[in-house]
């Protein structure tokens, strides 16, 4: 069974987070079909929700379970919801083929399931004996919910002794996100971004509705519009290495009000992407100093302490910003096999965004965690498509990895 053949299953199975079951019983029965020891691990009760129940990441082994050296491959099966329902040209749910011969449709075609497809393939055809021989295996872990929370790696990392003999850990997550990447070169990402939620919030002065001017209540929701504007237009250029530099969304806004009355207090939460180095004191830091920027500007009814900010809390722990040193062996080796396979150096990437290898390598400093992806388009929108050559292409370098890892 090719590639294709198994990504048009795993696209018919939805997966869209909280609702990994079924396809997390696919990836057990086939990875078990395959000889391989197979674990599952439900959310740790410390993250776990009443949504969370029976939300199973999968770990598997292949083959001496004893191995002194391990290859990881780490994948998430969960997919974001559907997006943009009416802009959708094809079912999310069937893989199509449409608009352009290389190009593939589906919901987690790029944002993951390819990937799942492709090692089940390129697993299917290791040589066993040989693995075997040769004191080495091949671990394969594939996580819940980390289009959302990553409670699924926050959970796994936890197994006892399971990570301990890895050696190089490889992610298929997507990396710098400017749609349809040079599918002539390979990317390989070394550096991905944190991120930290900061909520800010306002007090006014209630009063009665209809007579506030006399009064002098003070609108909290007015005068956190004033902040909103101008946090939706600042942006600090602080930059990292090879990392773009830190941006910020506002996610959200809330306020609530009681009976006829000036809303008296509201609140804004931004979603702030870090650079290396960013802790939650300096992120808090770098708003305050935004606050007093915009307030010193800004025409405001309300005294500058009644502007407060803290770190917003998180089902799972904040996930910081990491680099990879270029000269790592292991980032010689994958760019090497990759410029033997496809005749080019890979171009050396970063992730904008924050994914399961925050955590991962956040955990383990004894192994770097490396990331290739493939030529596709739209994840987290309508029409996620992917490209079958890259695709193809892939195969062959993950291939080639496994291979020369067992040789």
């Amino acid at each position: 069974m090719t590639a294709l053949d198994i990504l048009r299953q795993l696209v018919a199975i939805p997966s869209v987070y909280p609702h990994e079951h079924s396809i997390s019983d696919f990836l057990q029965d086939y990875l078990t079909a395959l000889g391989a020891k197979v674990e599952t691990m439900p959310i740790a009760t410390s993250y776990c929700s009443w949504d969370d129940q029976e939300r199973l990441s999968v770990l598997a082994t292949l083959w001496p379970v004893d191995a002194t050296e391990s290859l990881l491959l780490y994948a998430h099966m969960d997919t974001v919801p559907l997006h943009d329902v009416s802009l959708r040209d094809t079912d999310p749910f069937v893989l199509t083929q449409w608009n352009d011969p290389d190009r593939y449709y589906g919901l987690g075609a790029v944002d993951m399931k390819w990937w799942l497809a492709m090692i089940l393939s390129v697993l299917s055809d290791i040589d066993q004996e040989q693995l075997r021989a040769s004191n080495k295996n091949i671990k394969i872990v594939i996580g819940v919910d980390e289009e959302l929370w990553s409670k699924g790696a926050h959970t796994v990392v936890t197994h006892p002794g399971f990570f301990d003999s890895v050696v190089c850990c490889l992610v298929p997550e997507v990396g710098t996100i400017v749609g349809e990447t040079d599918s002539s070169q390979q990317n390989l990402v070394l550096w991905r971004r944190g991120r930290m939620l900061v909520e800010v919030t306002v007090h006014g002065k209630s009063a009665h509705a209809a007579i506030a001017a006399e009064w002098h209540g003070i609108n909290a929701l007015t005068e956190i519009a004033k902040l909103l504007i101008w946090f939706d237009r600042y942006q600090l250029r602080r930059q990292a290495g090879k990392l773009p530099p830190w941006n910020q969304l506002v996610r959200s806004c809330a306020w609530s009000v009681s009976s006829l009355s000036v809303p008296e207090v509201a609140s804004l939460v931004l979603d702030i992407h870090t650079i290396v180095g960013e802790t939650p004191e300096t992120i808090l830091e770098s708003i305050a100093r935004q606050i007093d920027e915009i307030y010193d500007a800004g025409d405001f009814q309300i005294q500058r302490d009644n502007i407060e900010c803290k770190i917003k809390q998180r089902p799972t722990p904040t996930p910081l910003a990491y680099e990879i040193a270029v000269d790592h062996p292991w980032v010689q080796k994958i760019a090497r096999l990759i410029q033997q396979q496809t005749g080019n150096d890979p171009r050396l990437a970063y992730g904008y965004s924050v994914a399961d290898e925050n955590v991962l390598q956040a955990w383990f400093s004894h192994f770097p965690v490396l990331t290739m992806w493939p030529v596709g388009d739209n994840e987290h929108a309508a029409n996620e498509r992917i490209s079958h050559a890259s695709l193809v292409r892939l195969g062959w370098i993950y291939a080639w990895v496994v291979r020369d890892f067992i040789a």
